[in-house]
Formats: structure tokens, C-alpha cells, sequence
């Protein structure tokens, strides 16, 4: 049985999740009731849909309140001259992400992801953000293929944004854009659509499902159940690409090794990934 700590954290990250950035819920009010009366979503999706729905009654200067009682924003690691700060844009499996809006048309945008752990060992600091480097490394090094599935990424040990917190590992990368669509939440004739256009996105898709599909062969799962971890994006001539977000964790392929309820979502994401590669 987990223990309170667990459930008390769980409620504190679904909080901040959704009071924590000034952006709406881009899920509608009858999306959010039929996450709570499904009986088979997970409790911490309930949770986060009744906070959505309560964010819409609870006054934004309530909400602002909490959202600076979280952060200060003079220890990230930017110029503010050439960075607007954006705010909170949304919370991953592993990190909550930042935007910083390049004020200068010649310099890109970017995201800083701060993980949730955080740590006062610097030793302890040093020793994960030398693990996540190496994950990210040898994903990159899995779709070598794919040169440009997953952006450049720089790590850091800095301080928390986080009020009276100690330090964390971070990681500093490119903004691929507000225009980025979930692509396992796509509907297969959209893809069929961009496919038809963008011959190129076609093949990297069924490059994209082969790799998963061989990692999970050797005992792997990669994580896909991350929303707009694995989206479309465009580039500069404005076509339809493929881009791996935050290709860091993998599950294991051992349903024993593994959450169950996890375990079963990311394996009905594997099958729609190669569901949707043998329909293009």
C-alpha cells in the first residue's frame, strides 16, 4: 500500500499542475465530467479533471495568489532583457515546464524543465543530472535514424524556482512552438492527411513505430504517455514534423516490474503507434 506522503505529493503536483500556469484547460467542461465518472481512468486523472472544472469558478486573483506563492522567478537562469517569462506551461512525468519568449526576432524561444526532485547534496545533484544526460544520449542514439526527432538539450544543476526549496537538475531547450499537436490523440485520416502531403513525415513515422516496437522486443516500453511528449510541430517551411519532446524514461517490457495501470496504458499506446504506422 502506498503511503500517505505518496497521495499527499500526488495532490500537490495535480494542484499545481492546474493552478499553477495562467493557461485554460484545453479540455471542455464535458470532457472533464466524463473523466470523473469513468471507471476506468486512473484517480489522479479524476483529480486533476475535478481541479479543471473548479478552475473555471475560482477567481484569477485567488489563482494568481497561489501562483506566486510557488515560484520566484529571479533564479532561473535568463536574461530578462532578452527573455519575457511566459510562465508555467504545463507538467510532465518528470518536470514542470517553463517558457521564455525570445524578445528578439533572431533568437529562439526556449523551455526550461525543472525536475520535481529536488536535493541540497550537490554530489546527489550532479550524480542524476549525469544520469538524465546519459538517458537522453542513448535515446538519441536509438533514433539515430532520426536526426531531428529530438531537439538539442542542455542540462544544469541551478536552483529551484520553486520557493524555499534546495537545488535541482534542469534542462534548457529549444520552444518548438504554440502550434503542436498530440500526435498519438491525432485522428488517423488527419495523419493520413499530413502523410499524403509530407512524404517525408510519413516515413519517420514508421521509422518512429519500428524502433518502439524493437525496444519493446528487448524488454523495453518507451514512455508515450505523456500529453504533447511525442507531437507534430512544424519547421521552417511550415510542413508537418515529428518530435520527440522529453524521450527520457522507459518503462519495463515486465508487466511485474511495472504499475499495472501504467503498464496497460503504455502498451495501448504502443498499439496505436503501430496501428497508425501500418494505416499510412
Amino acid at each position: 500500500m502506498k503511503s500517505f506522503d505518496h497521495y499527499r505529493e500526488m495532490a500537490n503536483q495535480g494542484v499545481e499542475e492546474v493552478f499553477g500556469t495562467e493557461i485554460p484547460p484545453e479540455e471542455s467542461l464535458w470532457k472533464n465530467i466524463g473523466i470523473l465518472v469513468d471507471p476506468q481512468e486512473h484517480k489522479f486523472q479524476k483529480f486533476t479533471a475535478f481541479l479543471r472544472i473548479a478552475k473555471g469558478i475560482i477567481p484569477d486573483s485567488v489563482q494568481e495568489k497561489y501562483r506566486e506563492s510557488l515560484y520566484d522567478t529571479s533564479k532561473l537562469p535568463f536574461n530578462f532583457d532578452e527573455f519575457s517569462y511566459e510562465g508555467l506551461i504545463g507538467m510532465g512525468g518528470e518536470n514542470y515546464v517553463f517558457l521564455f519568449e525570445s524578445r528578439e526576432k533572431d533568437i529562439p524561444s526556449f523551455v526550461f524543465k525543472a525536475d520535481y526532485r529536488d536535493s541540497c547534496d550537490a554530489d546527489d545533484l550532479l550524480r542524476v543530472a549525469k544520469e538524465r544526460k546519459g538517458e537522453y544520449e542513448w535515446m538519441k542514439e536509438q533514433f539515430s535514424e532520426m536526426p531531428d526527432l529530438i531537439p538539442e538539450e542542455h542540462f544544469l544543476v541551478t536552483e529551484n524556482p520553486k520557493k524555499d526549496r534546495c537545488g535541482i537538475v534542469a534542462s534548457v531547450q529549444k520552444f518548438m512552438g504554440r502550434d503542436i499537436k498530440d500526435f498519438l490523440s491525432t485522428p488517423l485520416e488527419d495523419i493520413r492527411e499530413m502523410c499524403g502531403r509530407n512524404k517525408e513525415l510519413k516515413s519517420d513515422i514508421k521509422k518512429f513505430a519500428s524502433v518502439n516496437m524493437k525496444m519493446y522486443e528487448e524488454g523495453n516500453i518507451i514512455d508515450l504517455l505523456g500529453k504533447k511528449n511525442v507531437v507534430f510541430a512544424k519547421n521552417e517551411e511550415e510542413k508537418e514534423k515529428l518530435v520527440f519532446l522529453d524521450p527520457h524514461v522507459t518503462l519495463s517490457g515486465d508487466s511485474d516490474k511495472t504499475d499495472p495501470h501504467i503498464f496497460e496504458i503504455a502498451k495501448e499506446r504502443l498499439a496505436r503507434l503501430i496501428h497508425i504506422a501500418e494505416e499510412i
